[in-house]
């Protein structure tokens, strides 16, 4: 295995009124190509902040972030929107599905901007991955929240990503359904070889290969495979 997304020295520090919050602190980590990593913590531990330096949608107060060997942390924001959008899948906890398009229409959306042209039966192919073809024509409104989660994965899988980054996956997920979100992300993992860097506080559910990272207060506290 080869690394594919590294941090270095990391820091992230926000400025607020008569103080600084340190959200990241001197945060090192490597994953390797077709790793499962999970960071985990308690709330304000620094999960989702270091997802998003990760993934380059937010840049480290200072330190160095890299993607298959491309620092990150000085990269145009027009390169970084090209790497998220080409390389990179997406799932958060609040799915943001756009309410006005169907289950199709939304997994379609990532094709529209790569080389798929929204090929409909590519998106359909997805949603049958995720065992929601049934709802295809559906708009979000109509989906129960397992349902949209699962469309939400679907479209996260659409560009075919070398890393999909998951931020509280189940966190708007009763047991069951978190329970097949998880089994599903594992078995992308396990078949396919996809890297998965999830954010969770629940690491009871997640698959037995995972490495889990553990933050406290900004810092490393832990990194072990499960």
């Amino acid at each position: 295995m080869t690394a594919l997304l590294g941090a270095s020295e990391v820091w992230k520090e926000f400025r607020q009124p008569g103080t600084m919050v340190t959200a990241l602190a001197d945060v090192t980590l490597s994953i390797e190509r077709g790793e499962f990593v999970v960071v985990t913590g308690e709330s304000g531990s620094g999960k989702s902040t270091l997802l998003s330096i990760l993934a380059g949608m937010d840049r480290p107060t200072r330190g160095a972030v890299r993607f298959d060997d491309e620092p990150l942390e000085s990269a145009a924001p027009g390169r970084l929107a090209r790497i998220r959008r080409e390389r990179m899948g997406f799932v958060f906890q609040d799915f943001r599905l756009v309410r006005h398009l169907t289950v199709l229409g939304n997994v379609r959306l990532p094709l529209l901007f790569g080389h798929g042209g929204g090929d409909a039966d590519e998106a359909e192919r997805l949603l049958e991955r995720v065992n929601i073809a049934h709802r295809t024509r559906h708009r979000p409104d109509a989906l129960s929240r397992g349902e949209m989660q699962r469309a939400a994965l679907a479209r996260a899988l659409a560009n075919r990503p070398d890393v999909l980054f998951a931020d509280e996956p189940t966190a708007n997920l009763d047991r069951r359904n978190a329970g097949i979100l998880w089994e599903l992300i594992g078995d992308l993992h396990r078949g396919e070889g996809l890297t998965v860097v999830a954010a969770t506080h629940d690491v009871e559910m997640i698959p037995k290969e995972g490495r889990i990272v553990r933050l406290d207060d900004g810092r490393i506290a832990s990194d072990e495979h499960g």
